[in-house]
């Protein structure tokens, strides 16, 4: 869990330290954490092991708990492991930042984002069939593959997506176009392709 505002995942923690020094300095050294689409929330902090009321704040915000040179007192043990708590147990405060960083990553949810591979130029649609259409086209740049799902652009602007069903060059069958020059291309989309309009062969990746 964690609150979204905006966007923005939050990781809630609750800092429990053997000095107020030392839970000054990790409140200080979690604020340099930093994620484009996460924050790290601080919503209690204090000297002293690791309580049940602890736990029951970290089971009510969704967070974790971050022990630096404490321990955790048995019921709150009990009550952690039952209600799925973590805590976390700390001697080097470098290590417990490397932590939370990576707690943090965990939890902000990953966000489809879309590749270009590689792009041409159409230059004659030569027939089609259903939702197949045979095209002469022109490499523009990057890579297209057989299996390539594709965008169709006219004037730039996207109004179809489809597959790469075929390559040829030199009136043969290929794998991928890399060079610049013309090809033939079998495609499936829905909507017909005509000169001038670009094809993207692109990937759909999480981050």
């Amino acid at each position: 869990r964690g609150a979204a505002v905006e966007g923005i995942t939050e990781l809630p923690l609750i800092v429990k330290a053997d000095v107020a020094g030392s839970v000054d300095a990790i409140v200080h050294e979690l604020s340099k954490i930093t994620h484009e689409r996460g924050a790290v929330r601080i919503i209690a902090s204090g000297v002293g092991s690791v309580s049940e009321n602890d736990v029951k704040t970290a089971h009510a915000s969704g967070g974790v708990i971050i022990a630096f040179n404490v321990g955790t007192d048995a019921i709150a043990g009990d009550l952690a492991q039952r209600d799925g708590i973590g805590i976390f147990s700390f001697s080097i405060i470098y290590e417990l930042s490397e932590k939370v960083q990576e707690l943090l990553t965990a939890r902000v949810p990953a966000v489809a984002a879309e590749k270009e591979l590689g792009r041409a130029l159409v230059l004659k649609a030569f027939s089609s069939s259903g939702k197949k259409q045979v095209l002469g086209a022109r490499y523009a740049s990057g890579v297209l593959t057989v299996g390539d799902r594709v965008k169709l652009l006219h004037k730039g602007e996207e109004i179809a997506r489809g597959s790469i069903a075929n390559l040829q060059q030199a009136r043969a069958d290929v794998k991928d176009i890399t060079t610049e020059g013309d090809f033939g291309t079998e495609i499936e989309c829905r909507a017909h392709a005509a000169y001038g309009d670009e094809l993207v062969a692109f990937v759909v990746t999480e981050v």
